[in-house]
């Protein structure tokens, strides 16, 4: 105890080890929902889900041992929520890299912040973007999000019948009536703020399937509750170079670093406030949290994961009294744990089957029947309305933040891809701050690089 004082120095910062264990605990239950949605989300980018369960904790666990024991910040670091989706549903799905192109990407991108945190360049790409429009991403993506998990509730449609390309699903199907009631418990939850609210809500909405024999271990999940973690083999180390001197390839990795900046600064100042760590406004140990964030990526990469980020949630740990890197060790220790129930994790992921209706079709699915999964679609749902909230921070006032912010929340949900949505913005911005710069104020050069490149991915996508 006196070892783990000393270097923690626990009593400068006002805590002990109880208190620390008890925070990490908090904080691991808040952000464990990732160790089930992950593997969900990356394995509709063809990526097989058990080796992504078993890249997910591993990265989860080494980038917060080293957050812990580096910059000695209780901040647990994990794959990030918007970062995963921009991985599948658009580099993937849309642009049609592979995914062992895009893990390449990420790669190439945690390579790069890794050099950018070690210098001043991580302010200067912070500032070239207006705040309204960093808002705007998060919140984009946050509404594609809710979009995606209401879908794999069997909330939303595609409509065969109307001119209306979504609707309704089919709200007397039992798992899509357990699944809109979990998504009522967590909301219910949320509102009363019980700490890892999105993980009972998960399990409570798993234990209704379980009840009315939806699921079952034997047909999903094999009869064990736990077992040896599956091999990390067929994701790690899959990198594929191929695309590296492609515009395509450029593009993607540029998001992932904007990404990827702008979420650990975001994180990092926001957690270090509410833990009173910053002073005169800037917070110590800057480098080695930025460089913890940026290494995490690229190991992320290698172990075959999207970008792996700072957590928000680990706040929730802050709130409970935890103030140094013991904190971040009990949450890895906890996500080391989580590799050997892959049965459990298996059965959450692997959804459920209901028949068409004769009017609608699943998004996605042209079949007799459909997957859809209501035990993960609420913690989607409830993790967008989170991302979201940044609608309020948009400078709504100002045409040329307001019409560019605009577009590109719109247009990531509307387009099914987070990348059309940021070129969408991303050249009105440029246009608007052509013919209006701001006074006093140098010419934008990022932002109108970044408009160039996107109007020549647009043309090279959708013209040649």
């Amino acid at each position: 105890m006196e070892a783990l004082n000393r270097f923690f120095k626990l009593k400068e910062n006002g805590t002990d080890v109880r208190t620390e264990v008890i925070a990490g605990i908090t904080t691991f239950m808040t952000m464990a929902y990732i160790i089930f949605v992950q593997p969900f989300i990356l394995s509709k980018a063809g990526m097989p889900p058990d080796a992504v369960m078993v890249a997910t904790c591993l990265s989860s666990a080494l980038t917060t041992i080293l957050m812990a024991l580096w910059a000695r910040y209780p901040i647990a670091l994990a794959p990030g929520m918007g970062e995963n989706f921009f991985f599948a549903f658009t580099v993937v799905l849309v642009m049609g890299l592979t995914w062992q192109q895009a893990l390449a990407s990420v790669f190439i991108a945690g390579a790069v912040f890794t050099v950018i945190s070690f210098t001043k360049m991580r302010h200067a790409l912070v500032e070239a973007l207006p705040d309204s429009i960093k808002y705007a991403m998060g919140a984009g993506i946050g509404i594609f999000i809710a979009f995606i998990g209401m879908k794999d509730m069997g909330l939303i449609v595609r409509d065969n019948a109307a001119d209306a390309v979504i609707k309704m699903g089919p709200l007397n199907a039992l798992p899509v009536i357990l699944g809109v009631i979990g998504l009522a418990l967590t909301a219910i939850l949320m509102v009363r703020r019980v700490k890892g609210a999105i993980l009972i809500g998960i399990v409570f909405t798993y234990i209704l399937f379980l009840l009315f024999k939806l699921i079952s271990f034997t047909t999903v999940g094999g009869q064990a509750l736990v077992s040896l973690p599956p091999s990390v083999a067929p994701v790690f180390m899959k990198f594929d170079f191929s695309q590296f001197f492609t515009l395509k390839f450029l593009l993607v990795t540029i998001i992932f670093i904007y990404m990827d900046v702008f979420d650990t600064t975001g994180t990092l100042i926001a957690v270090a406030g509410r833990a009173g760590f910053l002073k005169d406004g800037k917070l110590e140990r800057a480098t080695q949290a930025f460089a913890t964030d940026a290494i995490g990526t690229s190991l992320g990469a290698c172990l075959g994961t999207s970008s792996v980020q700072s957590f928000v949630e680990s706040a929730a740990g802050v709130e409970s009294g935890g103030r140094t890197g013991l904190t971040g060790i009990v949450v890895a220790i906890f996500f080391l744990l989580a590799m050997f129930f892959n049965p459990i994790v298996k059965t959450i992921g692997g959804g459920v089957q209901i028949p068409q209706v004769p009017s609608i079709t699943a998004l996605g699915s042209e079949q007799n029947v459909f997957n859809i999964n209501p035990i993960l679609g609420p913690a989607l749902v409830v993790v967008g309305a989170m991302m979201a909230s940044a609608l309020k921070r948009v400078d709504w006032d100002d045409n040329t933040l307001a019409i560019p912010a605009f577009l590109i929340i719109i247009g990531i949900p509307l387009t099914f891809s987070i990348t059309d949505g940021l070129g969408m913005g991303f050249i009105a911005l440029a246009i608007l701050k052509l013919v209006k710069p701001d006074v006093g104020k140098p010419r934008p050069w990022v932002i109108y690089i970044l408009g160039v490149l996107f109007i020549l991915n647009f043309i090279l996508r959708h013209v040649w």
